[in-house]
């Protein structure tokens, strides 16, 4: 007899249910003695005994082993092989994607027998994924192992993954449907491929807008023919509306993160996994304004899958053409739920609006959002039923927005505080210190953060006047609505008829243009921090004024006339005022700029830095032949201003000038660092405010522009927030570019986005769930390494992949160093994908990747040094060990060979140190490069360390579990100790072979080194350290 029954996809129709109690009545049969036989759901598959309500659940739940249509396991007979049909597709690999389409639908309550157990039970929404099950029986042709949807997911993966063209994929396909055997399921077009996966995607939905942005057709307006605001006609023509707003809901996408097996459990990250440091931020989850909405809101905070999530926004143009005057903007979401490597990913960013151009929306902003917040309202009041598949249940799914992500401009549309004029800042409000100059407006006037007994409060050398004001307040959420209840409404749209009613302000009128629709949140006024400020573009334009004014750049730089009169109105530094000679005015050189023989060593020094492989761009490039920088990308801008700036100005300015410049970039440096501490975080607005009065006495006032204000908020913003590289707009920038590639069709741009996005976000979801290709969460990195082998001893676990080529030599002289070396360093940490090169080999590069520092057990002493060769030590059994030989230079802190200054390190490279014991393990290895040092010389270079940008730091709570192989482990550790004297010979094209006396002659088939000249290292770095030093953790979280 057949079951087929066990086939069906749906587990809630009639068919599959009264196919399980047909099954129950036979199983009830064939129970043991205690109760139990077989279990034929696809988890089980016939090899673990359960009872007979067990198998019921698992049934309903998992389902049935669809191969599983004889049931030899529970009494019926076996049948001869030939007797059995072969007309039915049965794919063990198409398992992975059936369960992922398992996970893509709802997941509603199930009874079923007499105790009325509610059990969680998965039920495909039959109208929406039956092509995607037939596509998945469907072999692509006779005889072939891949399902259709198979072929179709691994396909257009690559085309995401190589970025393929459209026309190129679709003449592909052609191909393929042509060479491949009649009768096949190959998809002829790209359309037909699109139409499948769209089935897959959570869709979106299209509302027409007001060709003047008044209002949305949506909601109350729905089945409007005009604009409620300015009459206009709704249509073009023939029902086509003039622009339309593509919305793409977020409830199904967040019902999918914990629908998915994949994500699910990281959901729960923030609070099951993360571990709580006190004083410690590496998460947002540490910083204040976090634990304060869980205090303002304890039931949402007490369900670990309550989901908190930041809203991002940016203008772009989706032409890449400059000259277009095209302006399209976009709303994104992402889940602060998950660990901050996932949450930064691209696959986590949810597009969520797509504001049609070609204007921008300013303060019409509200207007898009009103789909967004209406479904927010939902997800924080009611919330909606999701299925969790971590815990196999259902549970209502709540979610709010924690705070915003923009730039300046974008700031002011969702906050609804103008950043321009006299109370440019949103933070300060009514309390901005600001200055009127000639044809500008300047933000001086810092001294008022210093406490009131500070001295430079009566100095008049800032501004010409004394200091006597407050220190400006923070603004509570009550207090903004207080000031926001006496905003007159304003006309939405920008219409003929509205164009010329600005409202005029009265002299003491604040900034507030509107009342942002986020407030009918009901929490959003209780947040500590409702809007972020951008260090990405506060630290792109804090460089620009600092490198333009030294360079004395004809656009970038703040000493210009106006600003030299601007002195001469404030009555200050009488120095720098214009003077006249034979009635012409010339302007003095300034002590804060470079003369022109100076501004030429500069770029010559920036012409020289080579970076380490992977961590910025090629920066020499941007020194141009008339002493400028140009061409920077704001990255570019953001690794010269922390690491390269302070070693470039070190003989150049005075001292004073000088040290203010470089304490300014090392706080740029500690604030986007990717672990922050709270009690250096204190000090840091203090130190903040000191800098910038300095830098009052230093530049003119136009230098201190908004940008430059702003700095004096961040260390604020990050006890707040938690670190800045989980808050600012890298990532949103990057995500802009994806967008524009989506565009194929120019005279559509929004529709080519949407439809690209539906796609790329279907066979993001699959993609998980085919486990023998290439993804974008499985991809190598740009340094790949090879897997980790297992020998009992930590130090024969290797992580590091050999590049180059190379001889056999004999170890001869370092045979006993390196043993010594070796049994005394099992300890294995080092950052993950590095690449490192001899100095030979590296010196013929752009790069910079034969640096090298070891620390010892407290960091007390550094060894600074360079790669000179990598040695590959092979043992008995296959056991290997990676050892590095290196020059090192002298760092004895009594000797003069090394010198810190402005927190700086410098060397002297001509000085050696440890010349008998060169060697280090590989695993011990950390990065450094290493810049000239113009003021001491060209023997002398400034040390900076590496920061990876894809190391975090972060501890966890592991479950305290003992596994079998850790027992066996330590009991076979004792003999994993004897293979240690087995080197015999090195494979080297420099080392000469001349000892042969030191080798025991009892290994010689069995060890050798190999030496080459380039490795790539991996590792795991130590994340459960229970005392962190605030003072050697400066990770850069570059994007």
């Amino acid at each position: 007899m057949s079951h087929q029954w066990v086939k069906i996809e749906n587990r809630t129709s009639i068919e599959y249910v009264n196919g399980v109690k047909e099954f129950l009545n036979v199983a009830r049969h064939t129970l043991n003695s205690n109760g139990l036989t077989p279990c034929p759901c696809s988890n089980c598959l016939n090899s673990r005994l359960q009872n007979i309500s067990v198998i019921t659940s698992h049934l309903i739940s998992v389902g049935i082993d669809k191969s599983y249509t004889r049931w030899v396991h529970h009494g019926e007979d076996e049948i001869e092989e030939e007797d059995v049909p072969h007309n039915d597709f049965v794919n063990i690999e198409s398992a992975g994607l059936r369960a992922g389409l398992e996970d893509a639908v709802g997941h509603p309550l199930f009874d079923i027998g007499p105790t009325n157990d509610l059990i969680g039970n998965k039920h495909p929404e039959n109208a929406r994924y039956e092509k995607l099950h037939e596509a998945l029986n469907k072999p692509l042709y006779e005889g072939c192992k891949s399902s259709t949807l198979t072929f179709v997911v691994k396909l257009m993966n690559l085309k995401v993954m190589n970025k393929w063209t459209d026309n190129s994929f679709e003449m592909m396909l052609k191909l393929l449907h042509e060479d491949l055997p009649d009768c096949n399921n190959c998809p002829e077009s790209y359309y037909d491929v699109r139409m499948l996966l769209c089935e897959a995607g959570l869709g979106y939905e299209l509302i027409d807008v007001c060709q003047y942005d008044c209002a949305i057709f949506y909601g109350d307006n729905k089945d409007a023919i005009t604009c409620p605001v300015c009459q206009s006609n709704r249509y073009v023509r023939n029902k086509i509306a003039h622009k339309k707003l593509r919305y793409f809901p977020i409830t199904p996408r967040l019902k999918h993160l914990y629908a998915s097996r994949h994500t699910a459990t990281d959901m729960r990250w923030h609070k099951e996994v993360r571990k709580d440091e006190p004083g410690v931020l590496r998460h947002p989850a540490d910083g204040e304004a976090w634990k304060h909405f869980d205090k303002m809101y304890p039931n949402f905070a007490d369900d670990p899958r309550s989901v908190r999530l930041g809203l991002a926004s940016d203008g772009f143009n989706p032409f890449s053409n400059m000259t277009t005057s095209y302006s399209m903007w976009h709303v994104i979401l992402m889940s602060y739920n998950m660990p901050p490597w996932c949450t930064m990913h691209k696959s986590s960013y949810f597009l969520t609006l797509l504001i049609p151009g070609p204007k921008s929306p300013g303060k019409d902003f509200d207007i898009f959002l009103r789909p967004l917040v209406d479904e927010l309202k939902v997800l924080w009041g009611n919330g909606v039923q999701a299925y969790d598949e971590d815990s196999k249940s259902l549970f209502t799914l709540h979610a709010a927005i924690i705070w915003t992500i923009s730039d300046f401009p974008a700031y002011a549309y969702l906050s609804g505080w103008s950043t321009m004029g006299k109370l440019a800042c949103p933070i300060c409000l009514e309390d901005t210190r600001s200055r009127r100059i000639r044809g500008k407006q300047c933000y001086i006037g810092h001294r008022c953060f210093l406490s009131k007994t500070h001295r430079w409060r009566n100095s008049k050398e800032f501004d010409g006047k004394k200091e006597l004001r407050e220190k400006p307040r923070r603004f509570t959420g009550d207090q903004i609505l207080t000031q926001l209840a006496d905003i007159p409404r304003r006309t939405t749209g920008k219409a003929p008829s509205n164009v010329d009613k600005k409202r005029k302000r009265g002299a003491n009128e604040l900034n507030w243009s509107k009342k942002s629709i986020l407030f009918e949140l009901p929490y959003w006024s209780k947040l500590l921090m409702r809007h972020n400020l951008d260090v990405m573009h506060i630290g792109k334009n804090v460089h620009d004024n600092i490198v333009g004014t030294l360079l004395n750049d004809p656009v970038k730089s703040k000493d210009t006339t106006n600003a030299r009169l601007d002195l001469e109105d404030l009555n200050i530094r009488k120095d720098q005022w214009l003077r006249e000679r034979n009635g012409k005015f010339e302007k003095p050189h300034a002590n804060f700029t470079l003369t022109r023989d100076e501004c030429v060593e500069f770029c010559k020094f920036i012409k020289s830095v080579r970076l380490p492989d992977g961590y910025a761009s090629n920066i020499s490039r941007c020194a141009t032949d008339s002493n400028t920088l140009g061409g920077m990308k704001t990255h570019d801008c953001h690794v010269l201003l922390q690491k390269i700036l302070p070693v470039a100005i070190l003989p150049f300015l005075n001292n004073e000038i000088r040290t203010t410049l470089i304490e300014l970039c090392q706080f740029f440096q500690k604030i986007c660092s990717k672990t922050l501490y709270a009690k250096e975080l204190e000090d840091m607005k203090t130190g903040i405010v000191i800098i910038l009065c300095k830098l009052e006495k230093i530049f003119p006032p136009s230098f201190f522009t908004i940008m430059v204000h702003l700095c004096v908020h961040l260390p604020e913003e990050a006890l707040l927030g938690g670190p800045v590289s989980q808050r600012w707009m890298f990532g949103i920038e990057r995500r802009m570019g994806t967008y524009k590639g989506y565009v194929r069709n120019f005279a559509r741009p929004d529709g080519s986005i949407t439809e690209a996005y539906v796609v790329d976000e279907a066979v993001t979801f699959l993609s998980r769930y085919v486990d023998d290709i290439e993804t974008r969460f499985n991809h190598d990195e740009r340094n790949w390494d090879v897997p980790t082998t297992q020998h009992g001893l930590e130090v024969f676990t290797n992580k590091v992949r050999i590049l180059g080529a190379s001889k056999f030599e004999l170890l001869g002289e370092y045979v006993d160093v390196v043993q010594w070396y070796i049994i005394n360093n099992c300890e294995n940490e080092l950052d993950v994908y590095i690449e490192f090169r001899c100095k030979e080999r590296d010196d013929k590069f752009k790069t910079q990747c034969s640096g090298v520092c070891v620390g010892d057990e407290n960091d007390a002493l550094i060894y600074y040094g360079v790669l000179l060769e990598v040695l590959e030590l092979d043992f008995i059994l296959g056991r290997k060990v990676f050892v590095f030989r290196c020059k090192w230079y002298n760092t004895d802190p009594k000797g003069k060979k090394i010198v810190v200054e402005h927190n700086l390190t410098s060397v002297d490279i001509t000085s050696k140190w440890y010349v008998e014991e060169p060697f280090i393990l590989a695993s011990q290895a950390q990065q450094v490069f290493y810049l000239n040092n113009l003021a001491r010389g060209k023997n002398w270079m400034v040390v900076q360390r590496v920061n990876h940008r894809n190391i975090y730091n972060i501890p966890e709570h592991v479950e305290d579990e003992v596994l079998m192989n850790d027992i066996f482990q330590e009991e076979e550790s004792e003999p994993e100790t004897l293979p240690l004297d087995a080197v015999l010979a090195v494979r080297n094209r420099n080392v000469v072979a001349d000892n042969l006396d030191d080798v025991d002659d009892e290994f010689d088939d069995d060890g050798r080194i190999f030496l080459n000249n380039e490795a790539i290292l991996d590792s795991e770095t130590d994340n459960d350290s229970d005392n962190p030093n605030p003072n050697s953790d400066d990770d850069d979280c570059f994007a």
